[in-house]
């Protein structure tokens, strides 16, 4: 909630002064309403309660906040910031007591007179003392708190600090960034008090939204970064923010010193910090997503710093001086700065002299934490390593990227050689690309084992990408590497074989001969998965369904998810051409299930979408669209899987009667998925067919026509079989819609001899397989059918264009 700052206190009478809580707030006061409530509540049930945090979080705000309705209760609000030493405690917070009962204090007081004056003073009617900015005073202040809860029990107090006083029954109230809805909240309030007229439109929106986040949601950075509206837009902030500390020093003339400048809130913490503590927080910047204790005493500790078994103790000190935020989850606690904290502890860190000693260190500890995973991402242990792989990304990035900027080839190499499995078996194909290739473009030393894969995921990532020319040469510089290595063959190594095939797709026997020659099963199941998927593609849907059982019990074996999501997948198509709907369901939902677990992000959508199709198939298309809205959530950023989404989706409006609706699906992603690139023929054939569907839905043939001639140019373009099948069953749709049930049976028979097999689960082919038949005659159709079935696959794809081809119906070119 955003509240506006309380009215001034009426005047009146020392003995019917209401409670005072100090300062009136001159700003609104944005968000916090949870923390404001259970505030209330702590103060309530205990009689010691410790806002901690960050310089800049909002605690002396918030705790003035908290105790301005404090329910009768005199409030004595006491500021420690300009105190220097303990002694001087007392007389602070009997003059704040003085004020808040509006007499005077007198200064000549000696010291002991000065605490009984204090202790009447706060030992009468319920009171409560805030203690506002304790951290740099702790240990004095924590004595003097202690004293007055006991010599005063109807006391409470509420303490600022950045770190616990550590009295008996303190209780601590974390005070955390803001949501970012109020983060951005109090950007725009307090932009607009100096740029009148500022508003979070949509043009600034984002860049506000940048810059909230980069400053961690605290309060007072926002709040420096918001008074440059002045001169900068947000865009203009958000793009200086690298620079923050020259930046953010707009602070108002009459806040506390240390809060008028971005820097000077950090340098006021870090001078409180013993040098052991300094030491462990400017090494600790070294890390990019935070570090478990057993990572920090690796990296934190060595020469000019202290001993490992120092570090724990050390980092909680930092914990508890807020300087470091402990982060809880599922995994091992990680000890993680605010981004402006790191990078304040980085500069220190330069100064030091210790940067490239540090991230060296850090560099071998995840290093040897990938490589140590690697072996495992094959077998049975498969997630457990995958997890700690993830738990550690943030880590690898930056080690990556410093060893790619440094020119450092051995662990850049060996960084790419560890981590490229679990980024293809993730469907991080963006990640596995870029650094697959950044790394084989360097030329520096290093290992000849982690080279030989490194170069190895080279040639498979052209051959992913169908991209055939310069794979042979990579191919043979990973053998030299892996002859030169002393280490033992990777497995992965060995699928170069298999890569081969795709120059011999043609013969079968010899792409088995090269399956069996290896011992290893992960090996022979990935190269018989392979061999699976292009027999499919080549239209040997009996061989495909062979290789596809046959790697699914081997990966079964071996327990490998990312293996059984693909092969139960493609033997969900399989049993869905079959018309086995229920076995199909049953494997296309086990799918979806193993690429949830391995958080394959990629596939998990195309999974879906299969699923959903199926749905469509069976009739049930509320469970279909369900299925479809989902997977376009998960599509994410690429536009491909977004297009090809769509284009699925377009279908099963179309099954729904929407026409219009398809209609404008198709207009959406048409442009998404026609580009050229990899797989664009089949995808251009796939969108033109899509239209031409919704068109003979429509009954406008003529545009079908159009729709569908285009489609047959792309299909012979891109010589996939499945896809061939399809546009010829479009084709017989629209030839049998055009009156020619002879030309129809013949384009079935066509898509089968493309496909290999009939789709005896579509049920818009075979409810035109059956009424073809009742227009021609079983013997009529039968033989229409087999001279479609029995053409060689070039001639066959003719065949479709020359039938679609804009004209006459029926025309043969």
């Amino acid at each position: 909630a955003v509240r506006p700052a309380p009215a001034p206190p009426r005047s009146a009478a020392p003995q019917t002064a209401p409670p005072s809580v100090g300062t009136v707030a001159l700003t609104s006061f944005i968000g916090r309403d949870g923390d404001l409530g259970r505030i209330h509540t702590l103060l309530t049930e205990h009689r010691l309660v410790t806002l901690i945090g960050p310089g800049g979080a909002g605690k002396t705000r918030l705790a003035r906040e908290a105790v301005a309705d404090a329910d009768g209760a005199r409030v004595v609000v006491a500021e420690l910031a300009a105190l220097t030493a303990p002694d001087q405690l007392p007389a602070a917070l009997l003059s704040a007591a003085g004020r808040a009962a509006l007499v005077r204090v007198q200064p000549e007081e000696t010291a002991p007179d000065t605490m009984e004056r204090l202790l009447a003073a706060l030992g009468g009617p319920r009171a409560v003392l805030v203690l506002d900015n304790c951290e740099h005073l702790v240990d004095g202040a924590a004595r003097l708190t202690a004293t007055l809860l006991e010599a005063c029990p109807r006391l409470r107090v509420l303490a600022t600090s950045r770190e616990p006083l550590g009295v008996p029954g303190e209780v601590l109230h974390p005070v955390d960034a803001l949501p970012p809805r109020d983060a951005l909240r109090l950007f725009a309030d307090r932009g607009a008090a100096v740029r009148p007229g500022f508003r979070l439109t949509d043009d600034v929106r984002a860049a506000a939204a940048e810059v909230c986040r980069r400053l961690d949601g605290q309060p007072l950075p926002i709040e420096l970064a918001a008074a440059r509206l002045r001169t900068l837009s947000p865009a203009e902030i958000a793009a200086r923010l690298d620079d923050r500390f020259r930046l953010l020093t707009s602070g108002a003339r009459t806040a506390l010193p240390r809060h008028q400048t971005l820097r000077a809130v950090v340098d006021w913490s870090w001078e409180l910090l013993g040098e052991p503590e300094r030491a462990v927080a400017r090494r600790l910047s070294v890390f990019a997503g935070g570090a478990t204790a057993r990572a920090a005493e690796t990296v934190c500790s060595g020469p000019g710093g202290p001993d490992p078994t120092e570090v724990f103790d050390l980092l909680a000190a930092l914990v508890d001086k807020s300087m470091v935020v402990a982060v809880t989850g599922a995994g091992p606690t990680r000890y993680r700065m605010l981004e402006t904290i790191r990078e304040y502890a980085g500069e220190r860190l330069d100064e030091a002299g210790e940067r490239s000693a540090v991230e060296a260190a850090h560099a071998r500890l995840f290093v040897e934490r990938a490589e140590a995973a690697e072996p495992h991402l094959r077998g049975a242990e498969q997630l457990v390593w995958l997890t700690r792989l993830n738990d550690d990304a943030d880590e690898i990035d930056i080690t990556l990227r410093r060893a790619v900027a440094a020119g450092d080839s051995a662990t850049a190499n060996r960084l790419v050689a560890a981590m490229a499995w679990s980024w293809m078996i993730r469907g991080l194909s963006d990640a596995t690309t870029r650094w697959v290739n950044a790394v084989y473009a360097m030329t520096g030393p290093a290992p000849p084992a982690a080279r030989a894969l490194a170069v190895a995921y080279s040639a498979l990532t052209e051959l992913g990408l169908e991209r055939t020319v310069g794979v042979q040469a990579k191919i043979k510089e990973a053998e030299r590497w892996a002859a030169r290595a002393a280490a033992p063959r990777h497995p992965v190594l060995d699928l170069l074989e298999p890569g081969r095939l795709l120059f011999v797709e043609d013969d079968p026997r010899a792409a088995e001969a090269v399956a069996a020659s290896t011992a290893d099963p992960w090996v022979r199941a990935t190269a018989l998965a392979m061999l699976g998927s292009w027999a499919g593609n080549a239209g040997r849907i009996g061989e495909q369904r062979r290789f596809t059982r046959e790697a699914h019990a081997l990966f079964t074996r071996v327990g490998d998810r990312f293996g059984l999501g693909m092969t139960v997948n493609q033997l969900g198509e399989l049993e869905d051409y079959a018309g086995h709907h229920e076995a199909a369901a049953r494997a296309y939902d086990e799918a979806v299930a193993l690429a949830t677990e391995l958080r394959n992000d990629e596939d998990l959508p195309q999974f879906i979408v299969k699923r959903a199709l199926l749905d469509a198939r069976r009739g049930d298309l509320a469970a279909a669209r369900a299925g479809m809205d989902r997977a376009v959530e998960l599509a994410g950023p690429d536009a491909i899987s977004t297009g090809l989404v769509g284009m699925f989706r377009a279908l099963v409006l179309r099954l729904s009667g929407d026409l219009d609706a398809a209609r404008r699906e198709l207009e959406r992603v048409t442009p998404l998925i026609s580009d050229a690139g990899v797989g664009a023929p089949q995808r251009r054939a796939s969108v033109a067919m899509s239209w031409a569907d919704v068109e003979l839905a429509a009954a406008d043939l003529p545009a079908a026509r159009r729709h569908l001639a285009a489609a047959a140019r792309s299909a012979i373009e891109g010589q996939d079989s499945p896809v061939n099948a399809r546009v010829a069953e479009a084709a017989a749709r629209l030839a049998f819609a055009e009156g020619d049930p002879e030309r129809a049976a013949t384009l079935l028979g066509v898509a089968v001899g493309q496909r290999g097999e009939p789709d005896l689960g579509d049920p818009e082919v075979v409810a035109l397989d059956a009424a073809v038949r009742r227009a021609l005659g079983d013997t009529a159709a039968e033989r229409a059918f087999e001279t479609g079935r029995t053409m060689p696959r070039p001639a066959g794809l003719e065949y479709v264009s020359a039938g679609v081809a804009v004209g006459e119906p029926g025309l043969i070119a």
